[in-house]
């Protein structure tokens, strides 16, 4: 498909931006420029801001030629919710945030940890091999961790969405757009399949029907990513760096502004 439009143009700032955010989530914690930090609060981080980075990869990868506009938007949900979880953490007791962000994934484990042995005590204490691989995986996760069972289930919880970005000086709207629109890709609502899925046909007794191509690549897409991953770099780079000899702040700042400023030029003319 031959791509047309402001939409390569912001497809080029997205790897750029992609590629900035892997390079900020490699530098080691042994860096001159590396605050003192706690250990499991940099794992967590630089674990989210990599997972950014390669979220966004893999929409290169899906929009080169400016389609799969249907399936990228199921990763742009990812992508926002991470680096906005990203901007929550570093916002204050960072470590406090980070350690109920990694309870409220151990928490699940727990509960599939109690069925497994639950059923292990049906058999009189007989194990199957998957049960015994699954046992020991969820004991790697609460090992990395430096965590037990009790400390995970008693952590405090983690907000909802909406109190995380309310937390972040965001409106109402920020809130429907990121999460309550966004899901309707990523759980095949009514509304993603009537944009997303159907063509209008001029059947009078049928009145849509599967599309016969991948749905495009809209510039949105890309701004938007690019927003919160750089907001969610600014905020790591605070965090985690020395200001003083910080270059990636004023870099990101730079490139929001001028990618927003672009984007608004592009809107006026139609985009």
């Amino acid at each position: 498909m031959q791509r047309i439009g402001f939409e390569p143009f912001f497809f080029e700032w997205y790897k750029f931006v992609a590629s900035l955010a892997n390079v900020i989530a490699f530098i080691e914690p042994i860096s001159p420029n590396f605050r003192q930090t706690h250990k499991q609060s940099y794992y967590v981080l630089s674990g989210l801001l990599h997972r950014c980075a390669r979220l966004m990869f893999s929409n290169v990868a899906l929009s080169f030629e400016g389609e799969h506009g249907e399936t990228s938007h199921i990763v742009d949900r990812c992508l926002s919710e991470s680096a906005i979880i990203i901007q929550w953490i570093c916002q204050k007791e960072t470590e406090e945030r980070a350690l109920r962000y990694i309870s409220s994934g151990l928490k699940p484990e727990v509960e599939l940890e109690n069925q497994i042995n639950l059923r292990i005590a049906q058999r009189g204490g007989a194990r199957l091999p998957i049960e015994t691989r699954m046992l020991d995986s969820i004991q790697r996760t609460f090992d990395a961790a430096q965590m037990t069972r009790d400390e995970a289930l008693n952590a405090k919880k983690m907000p909802d969405f909406f109190q995380i970005l309310t937390a972040l000086g965001n409106e109402r709207l920020e809130y429907t757009v990121t999460q309550r629109l966004a899901s309707h890709s990523v759980h095949g609502s009514w509304v993603s399949l009537i944009i997303q899925y159907l063509d209008k046909t001029d059947d009078a007794d049928w009145a849509f029907r599967p599309r016969g191509s991948a749905l495009e690549t809209h510039i949105n897409q890309y701004v938007h990513g690019i927003r919160h991953v750089l907001n969610a770099c600014i905020a790591y780079a605070n965090a985690c760096f020395d200001r003083a000899d910080d270059p990636f702040t004023p870099l990101c700042e730079d490139v929001l502004e001028k990618i927003l400023d672009h984007y608004l030029r592009a809107i006026d003319l139609g985009a």
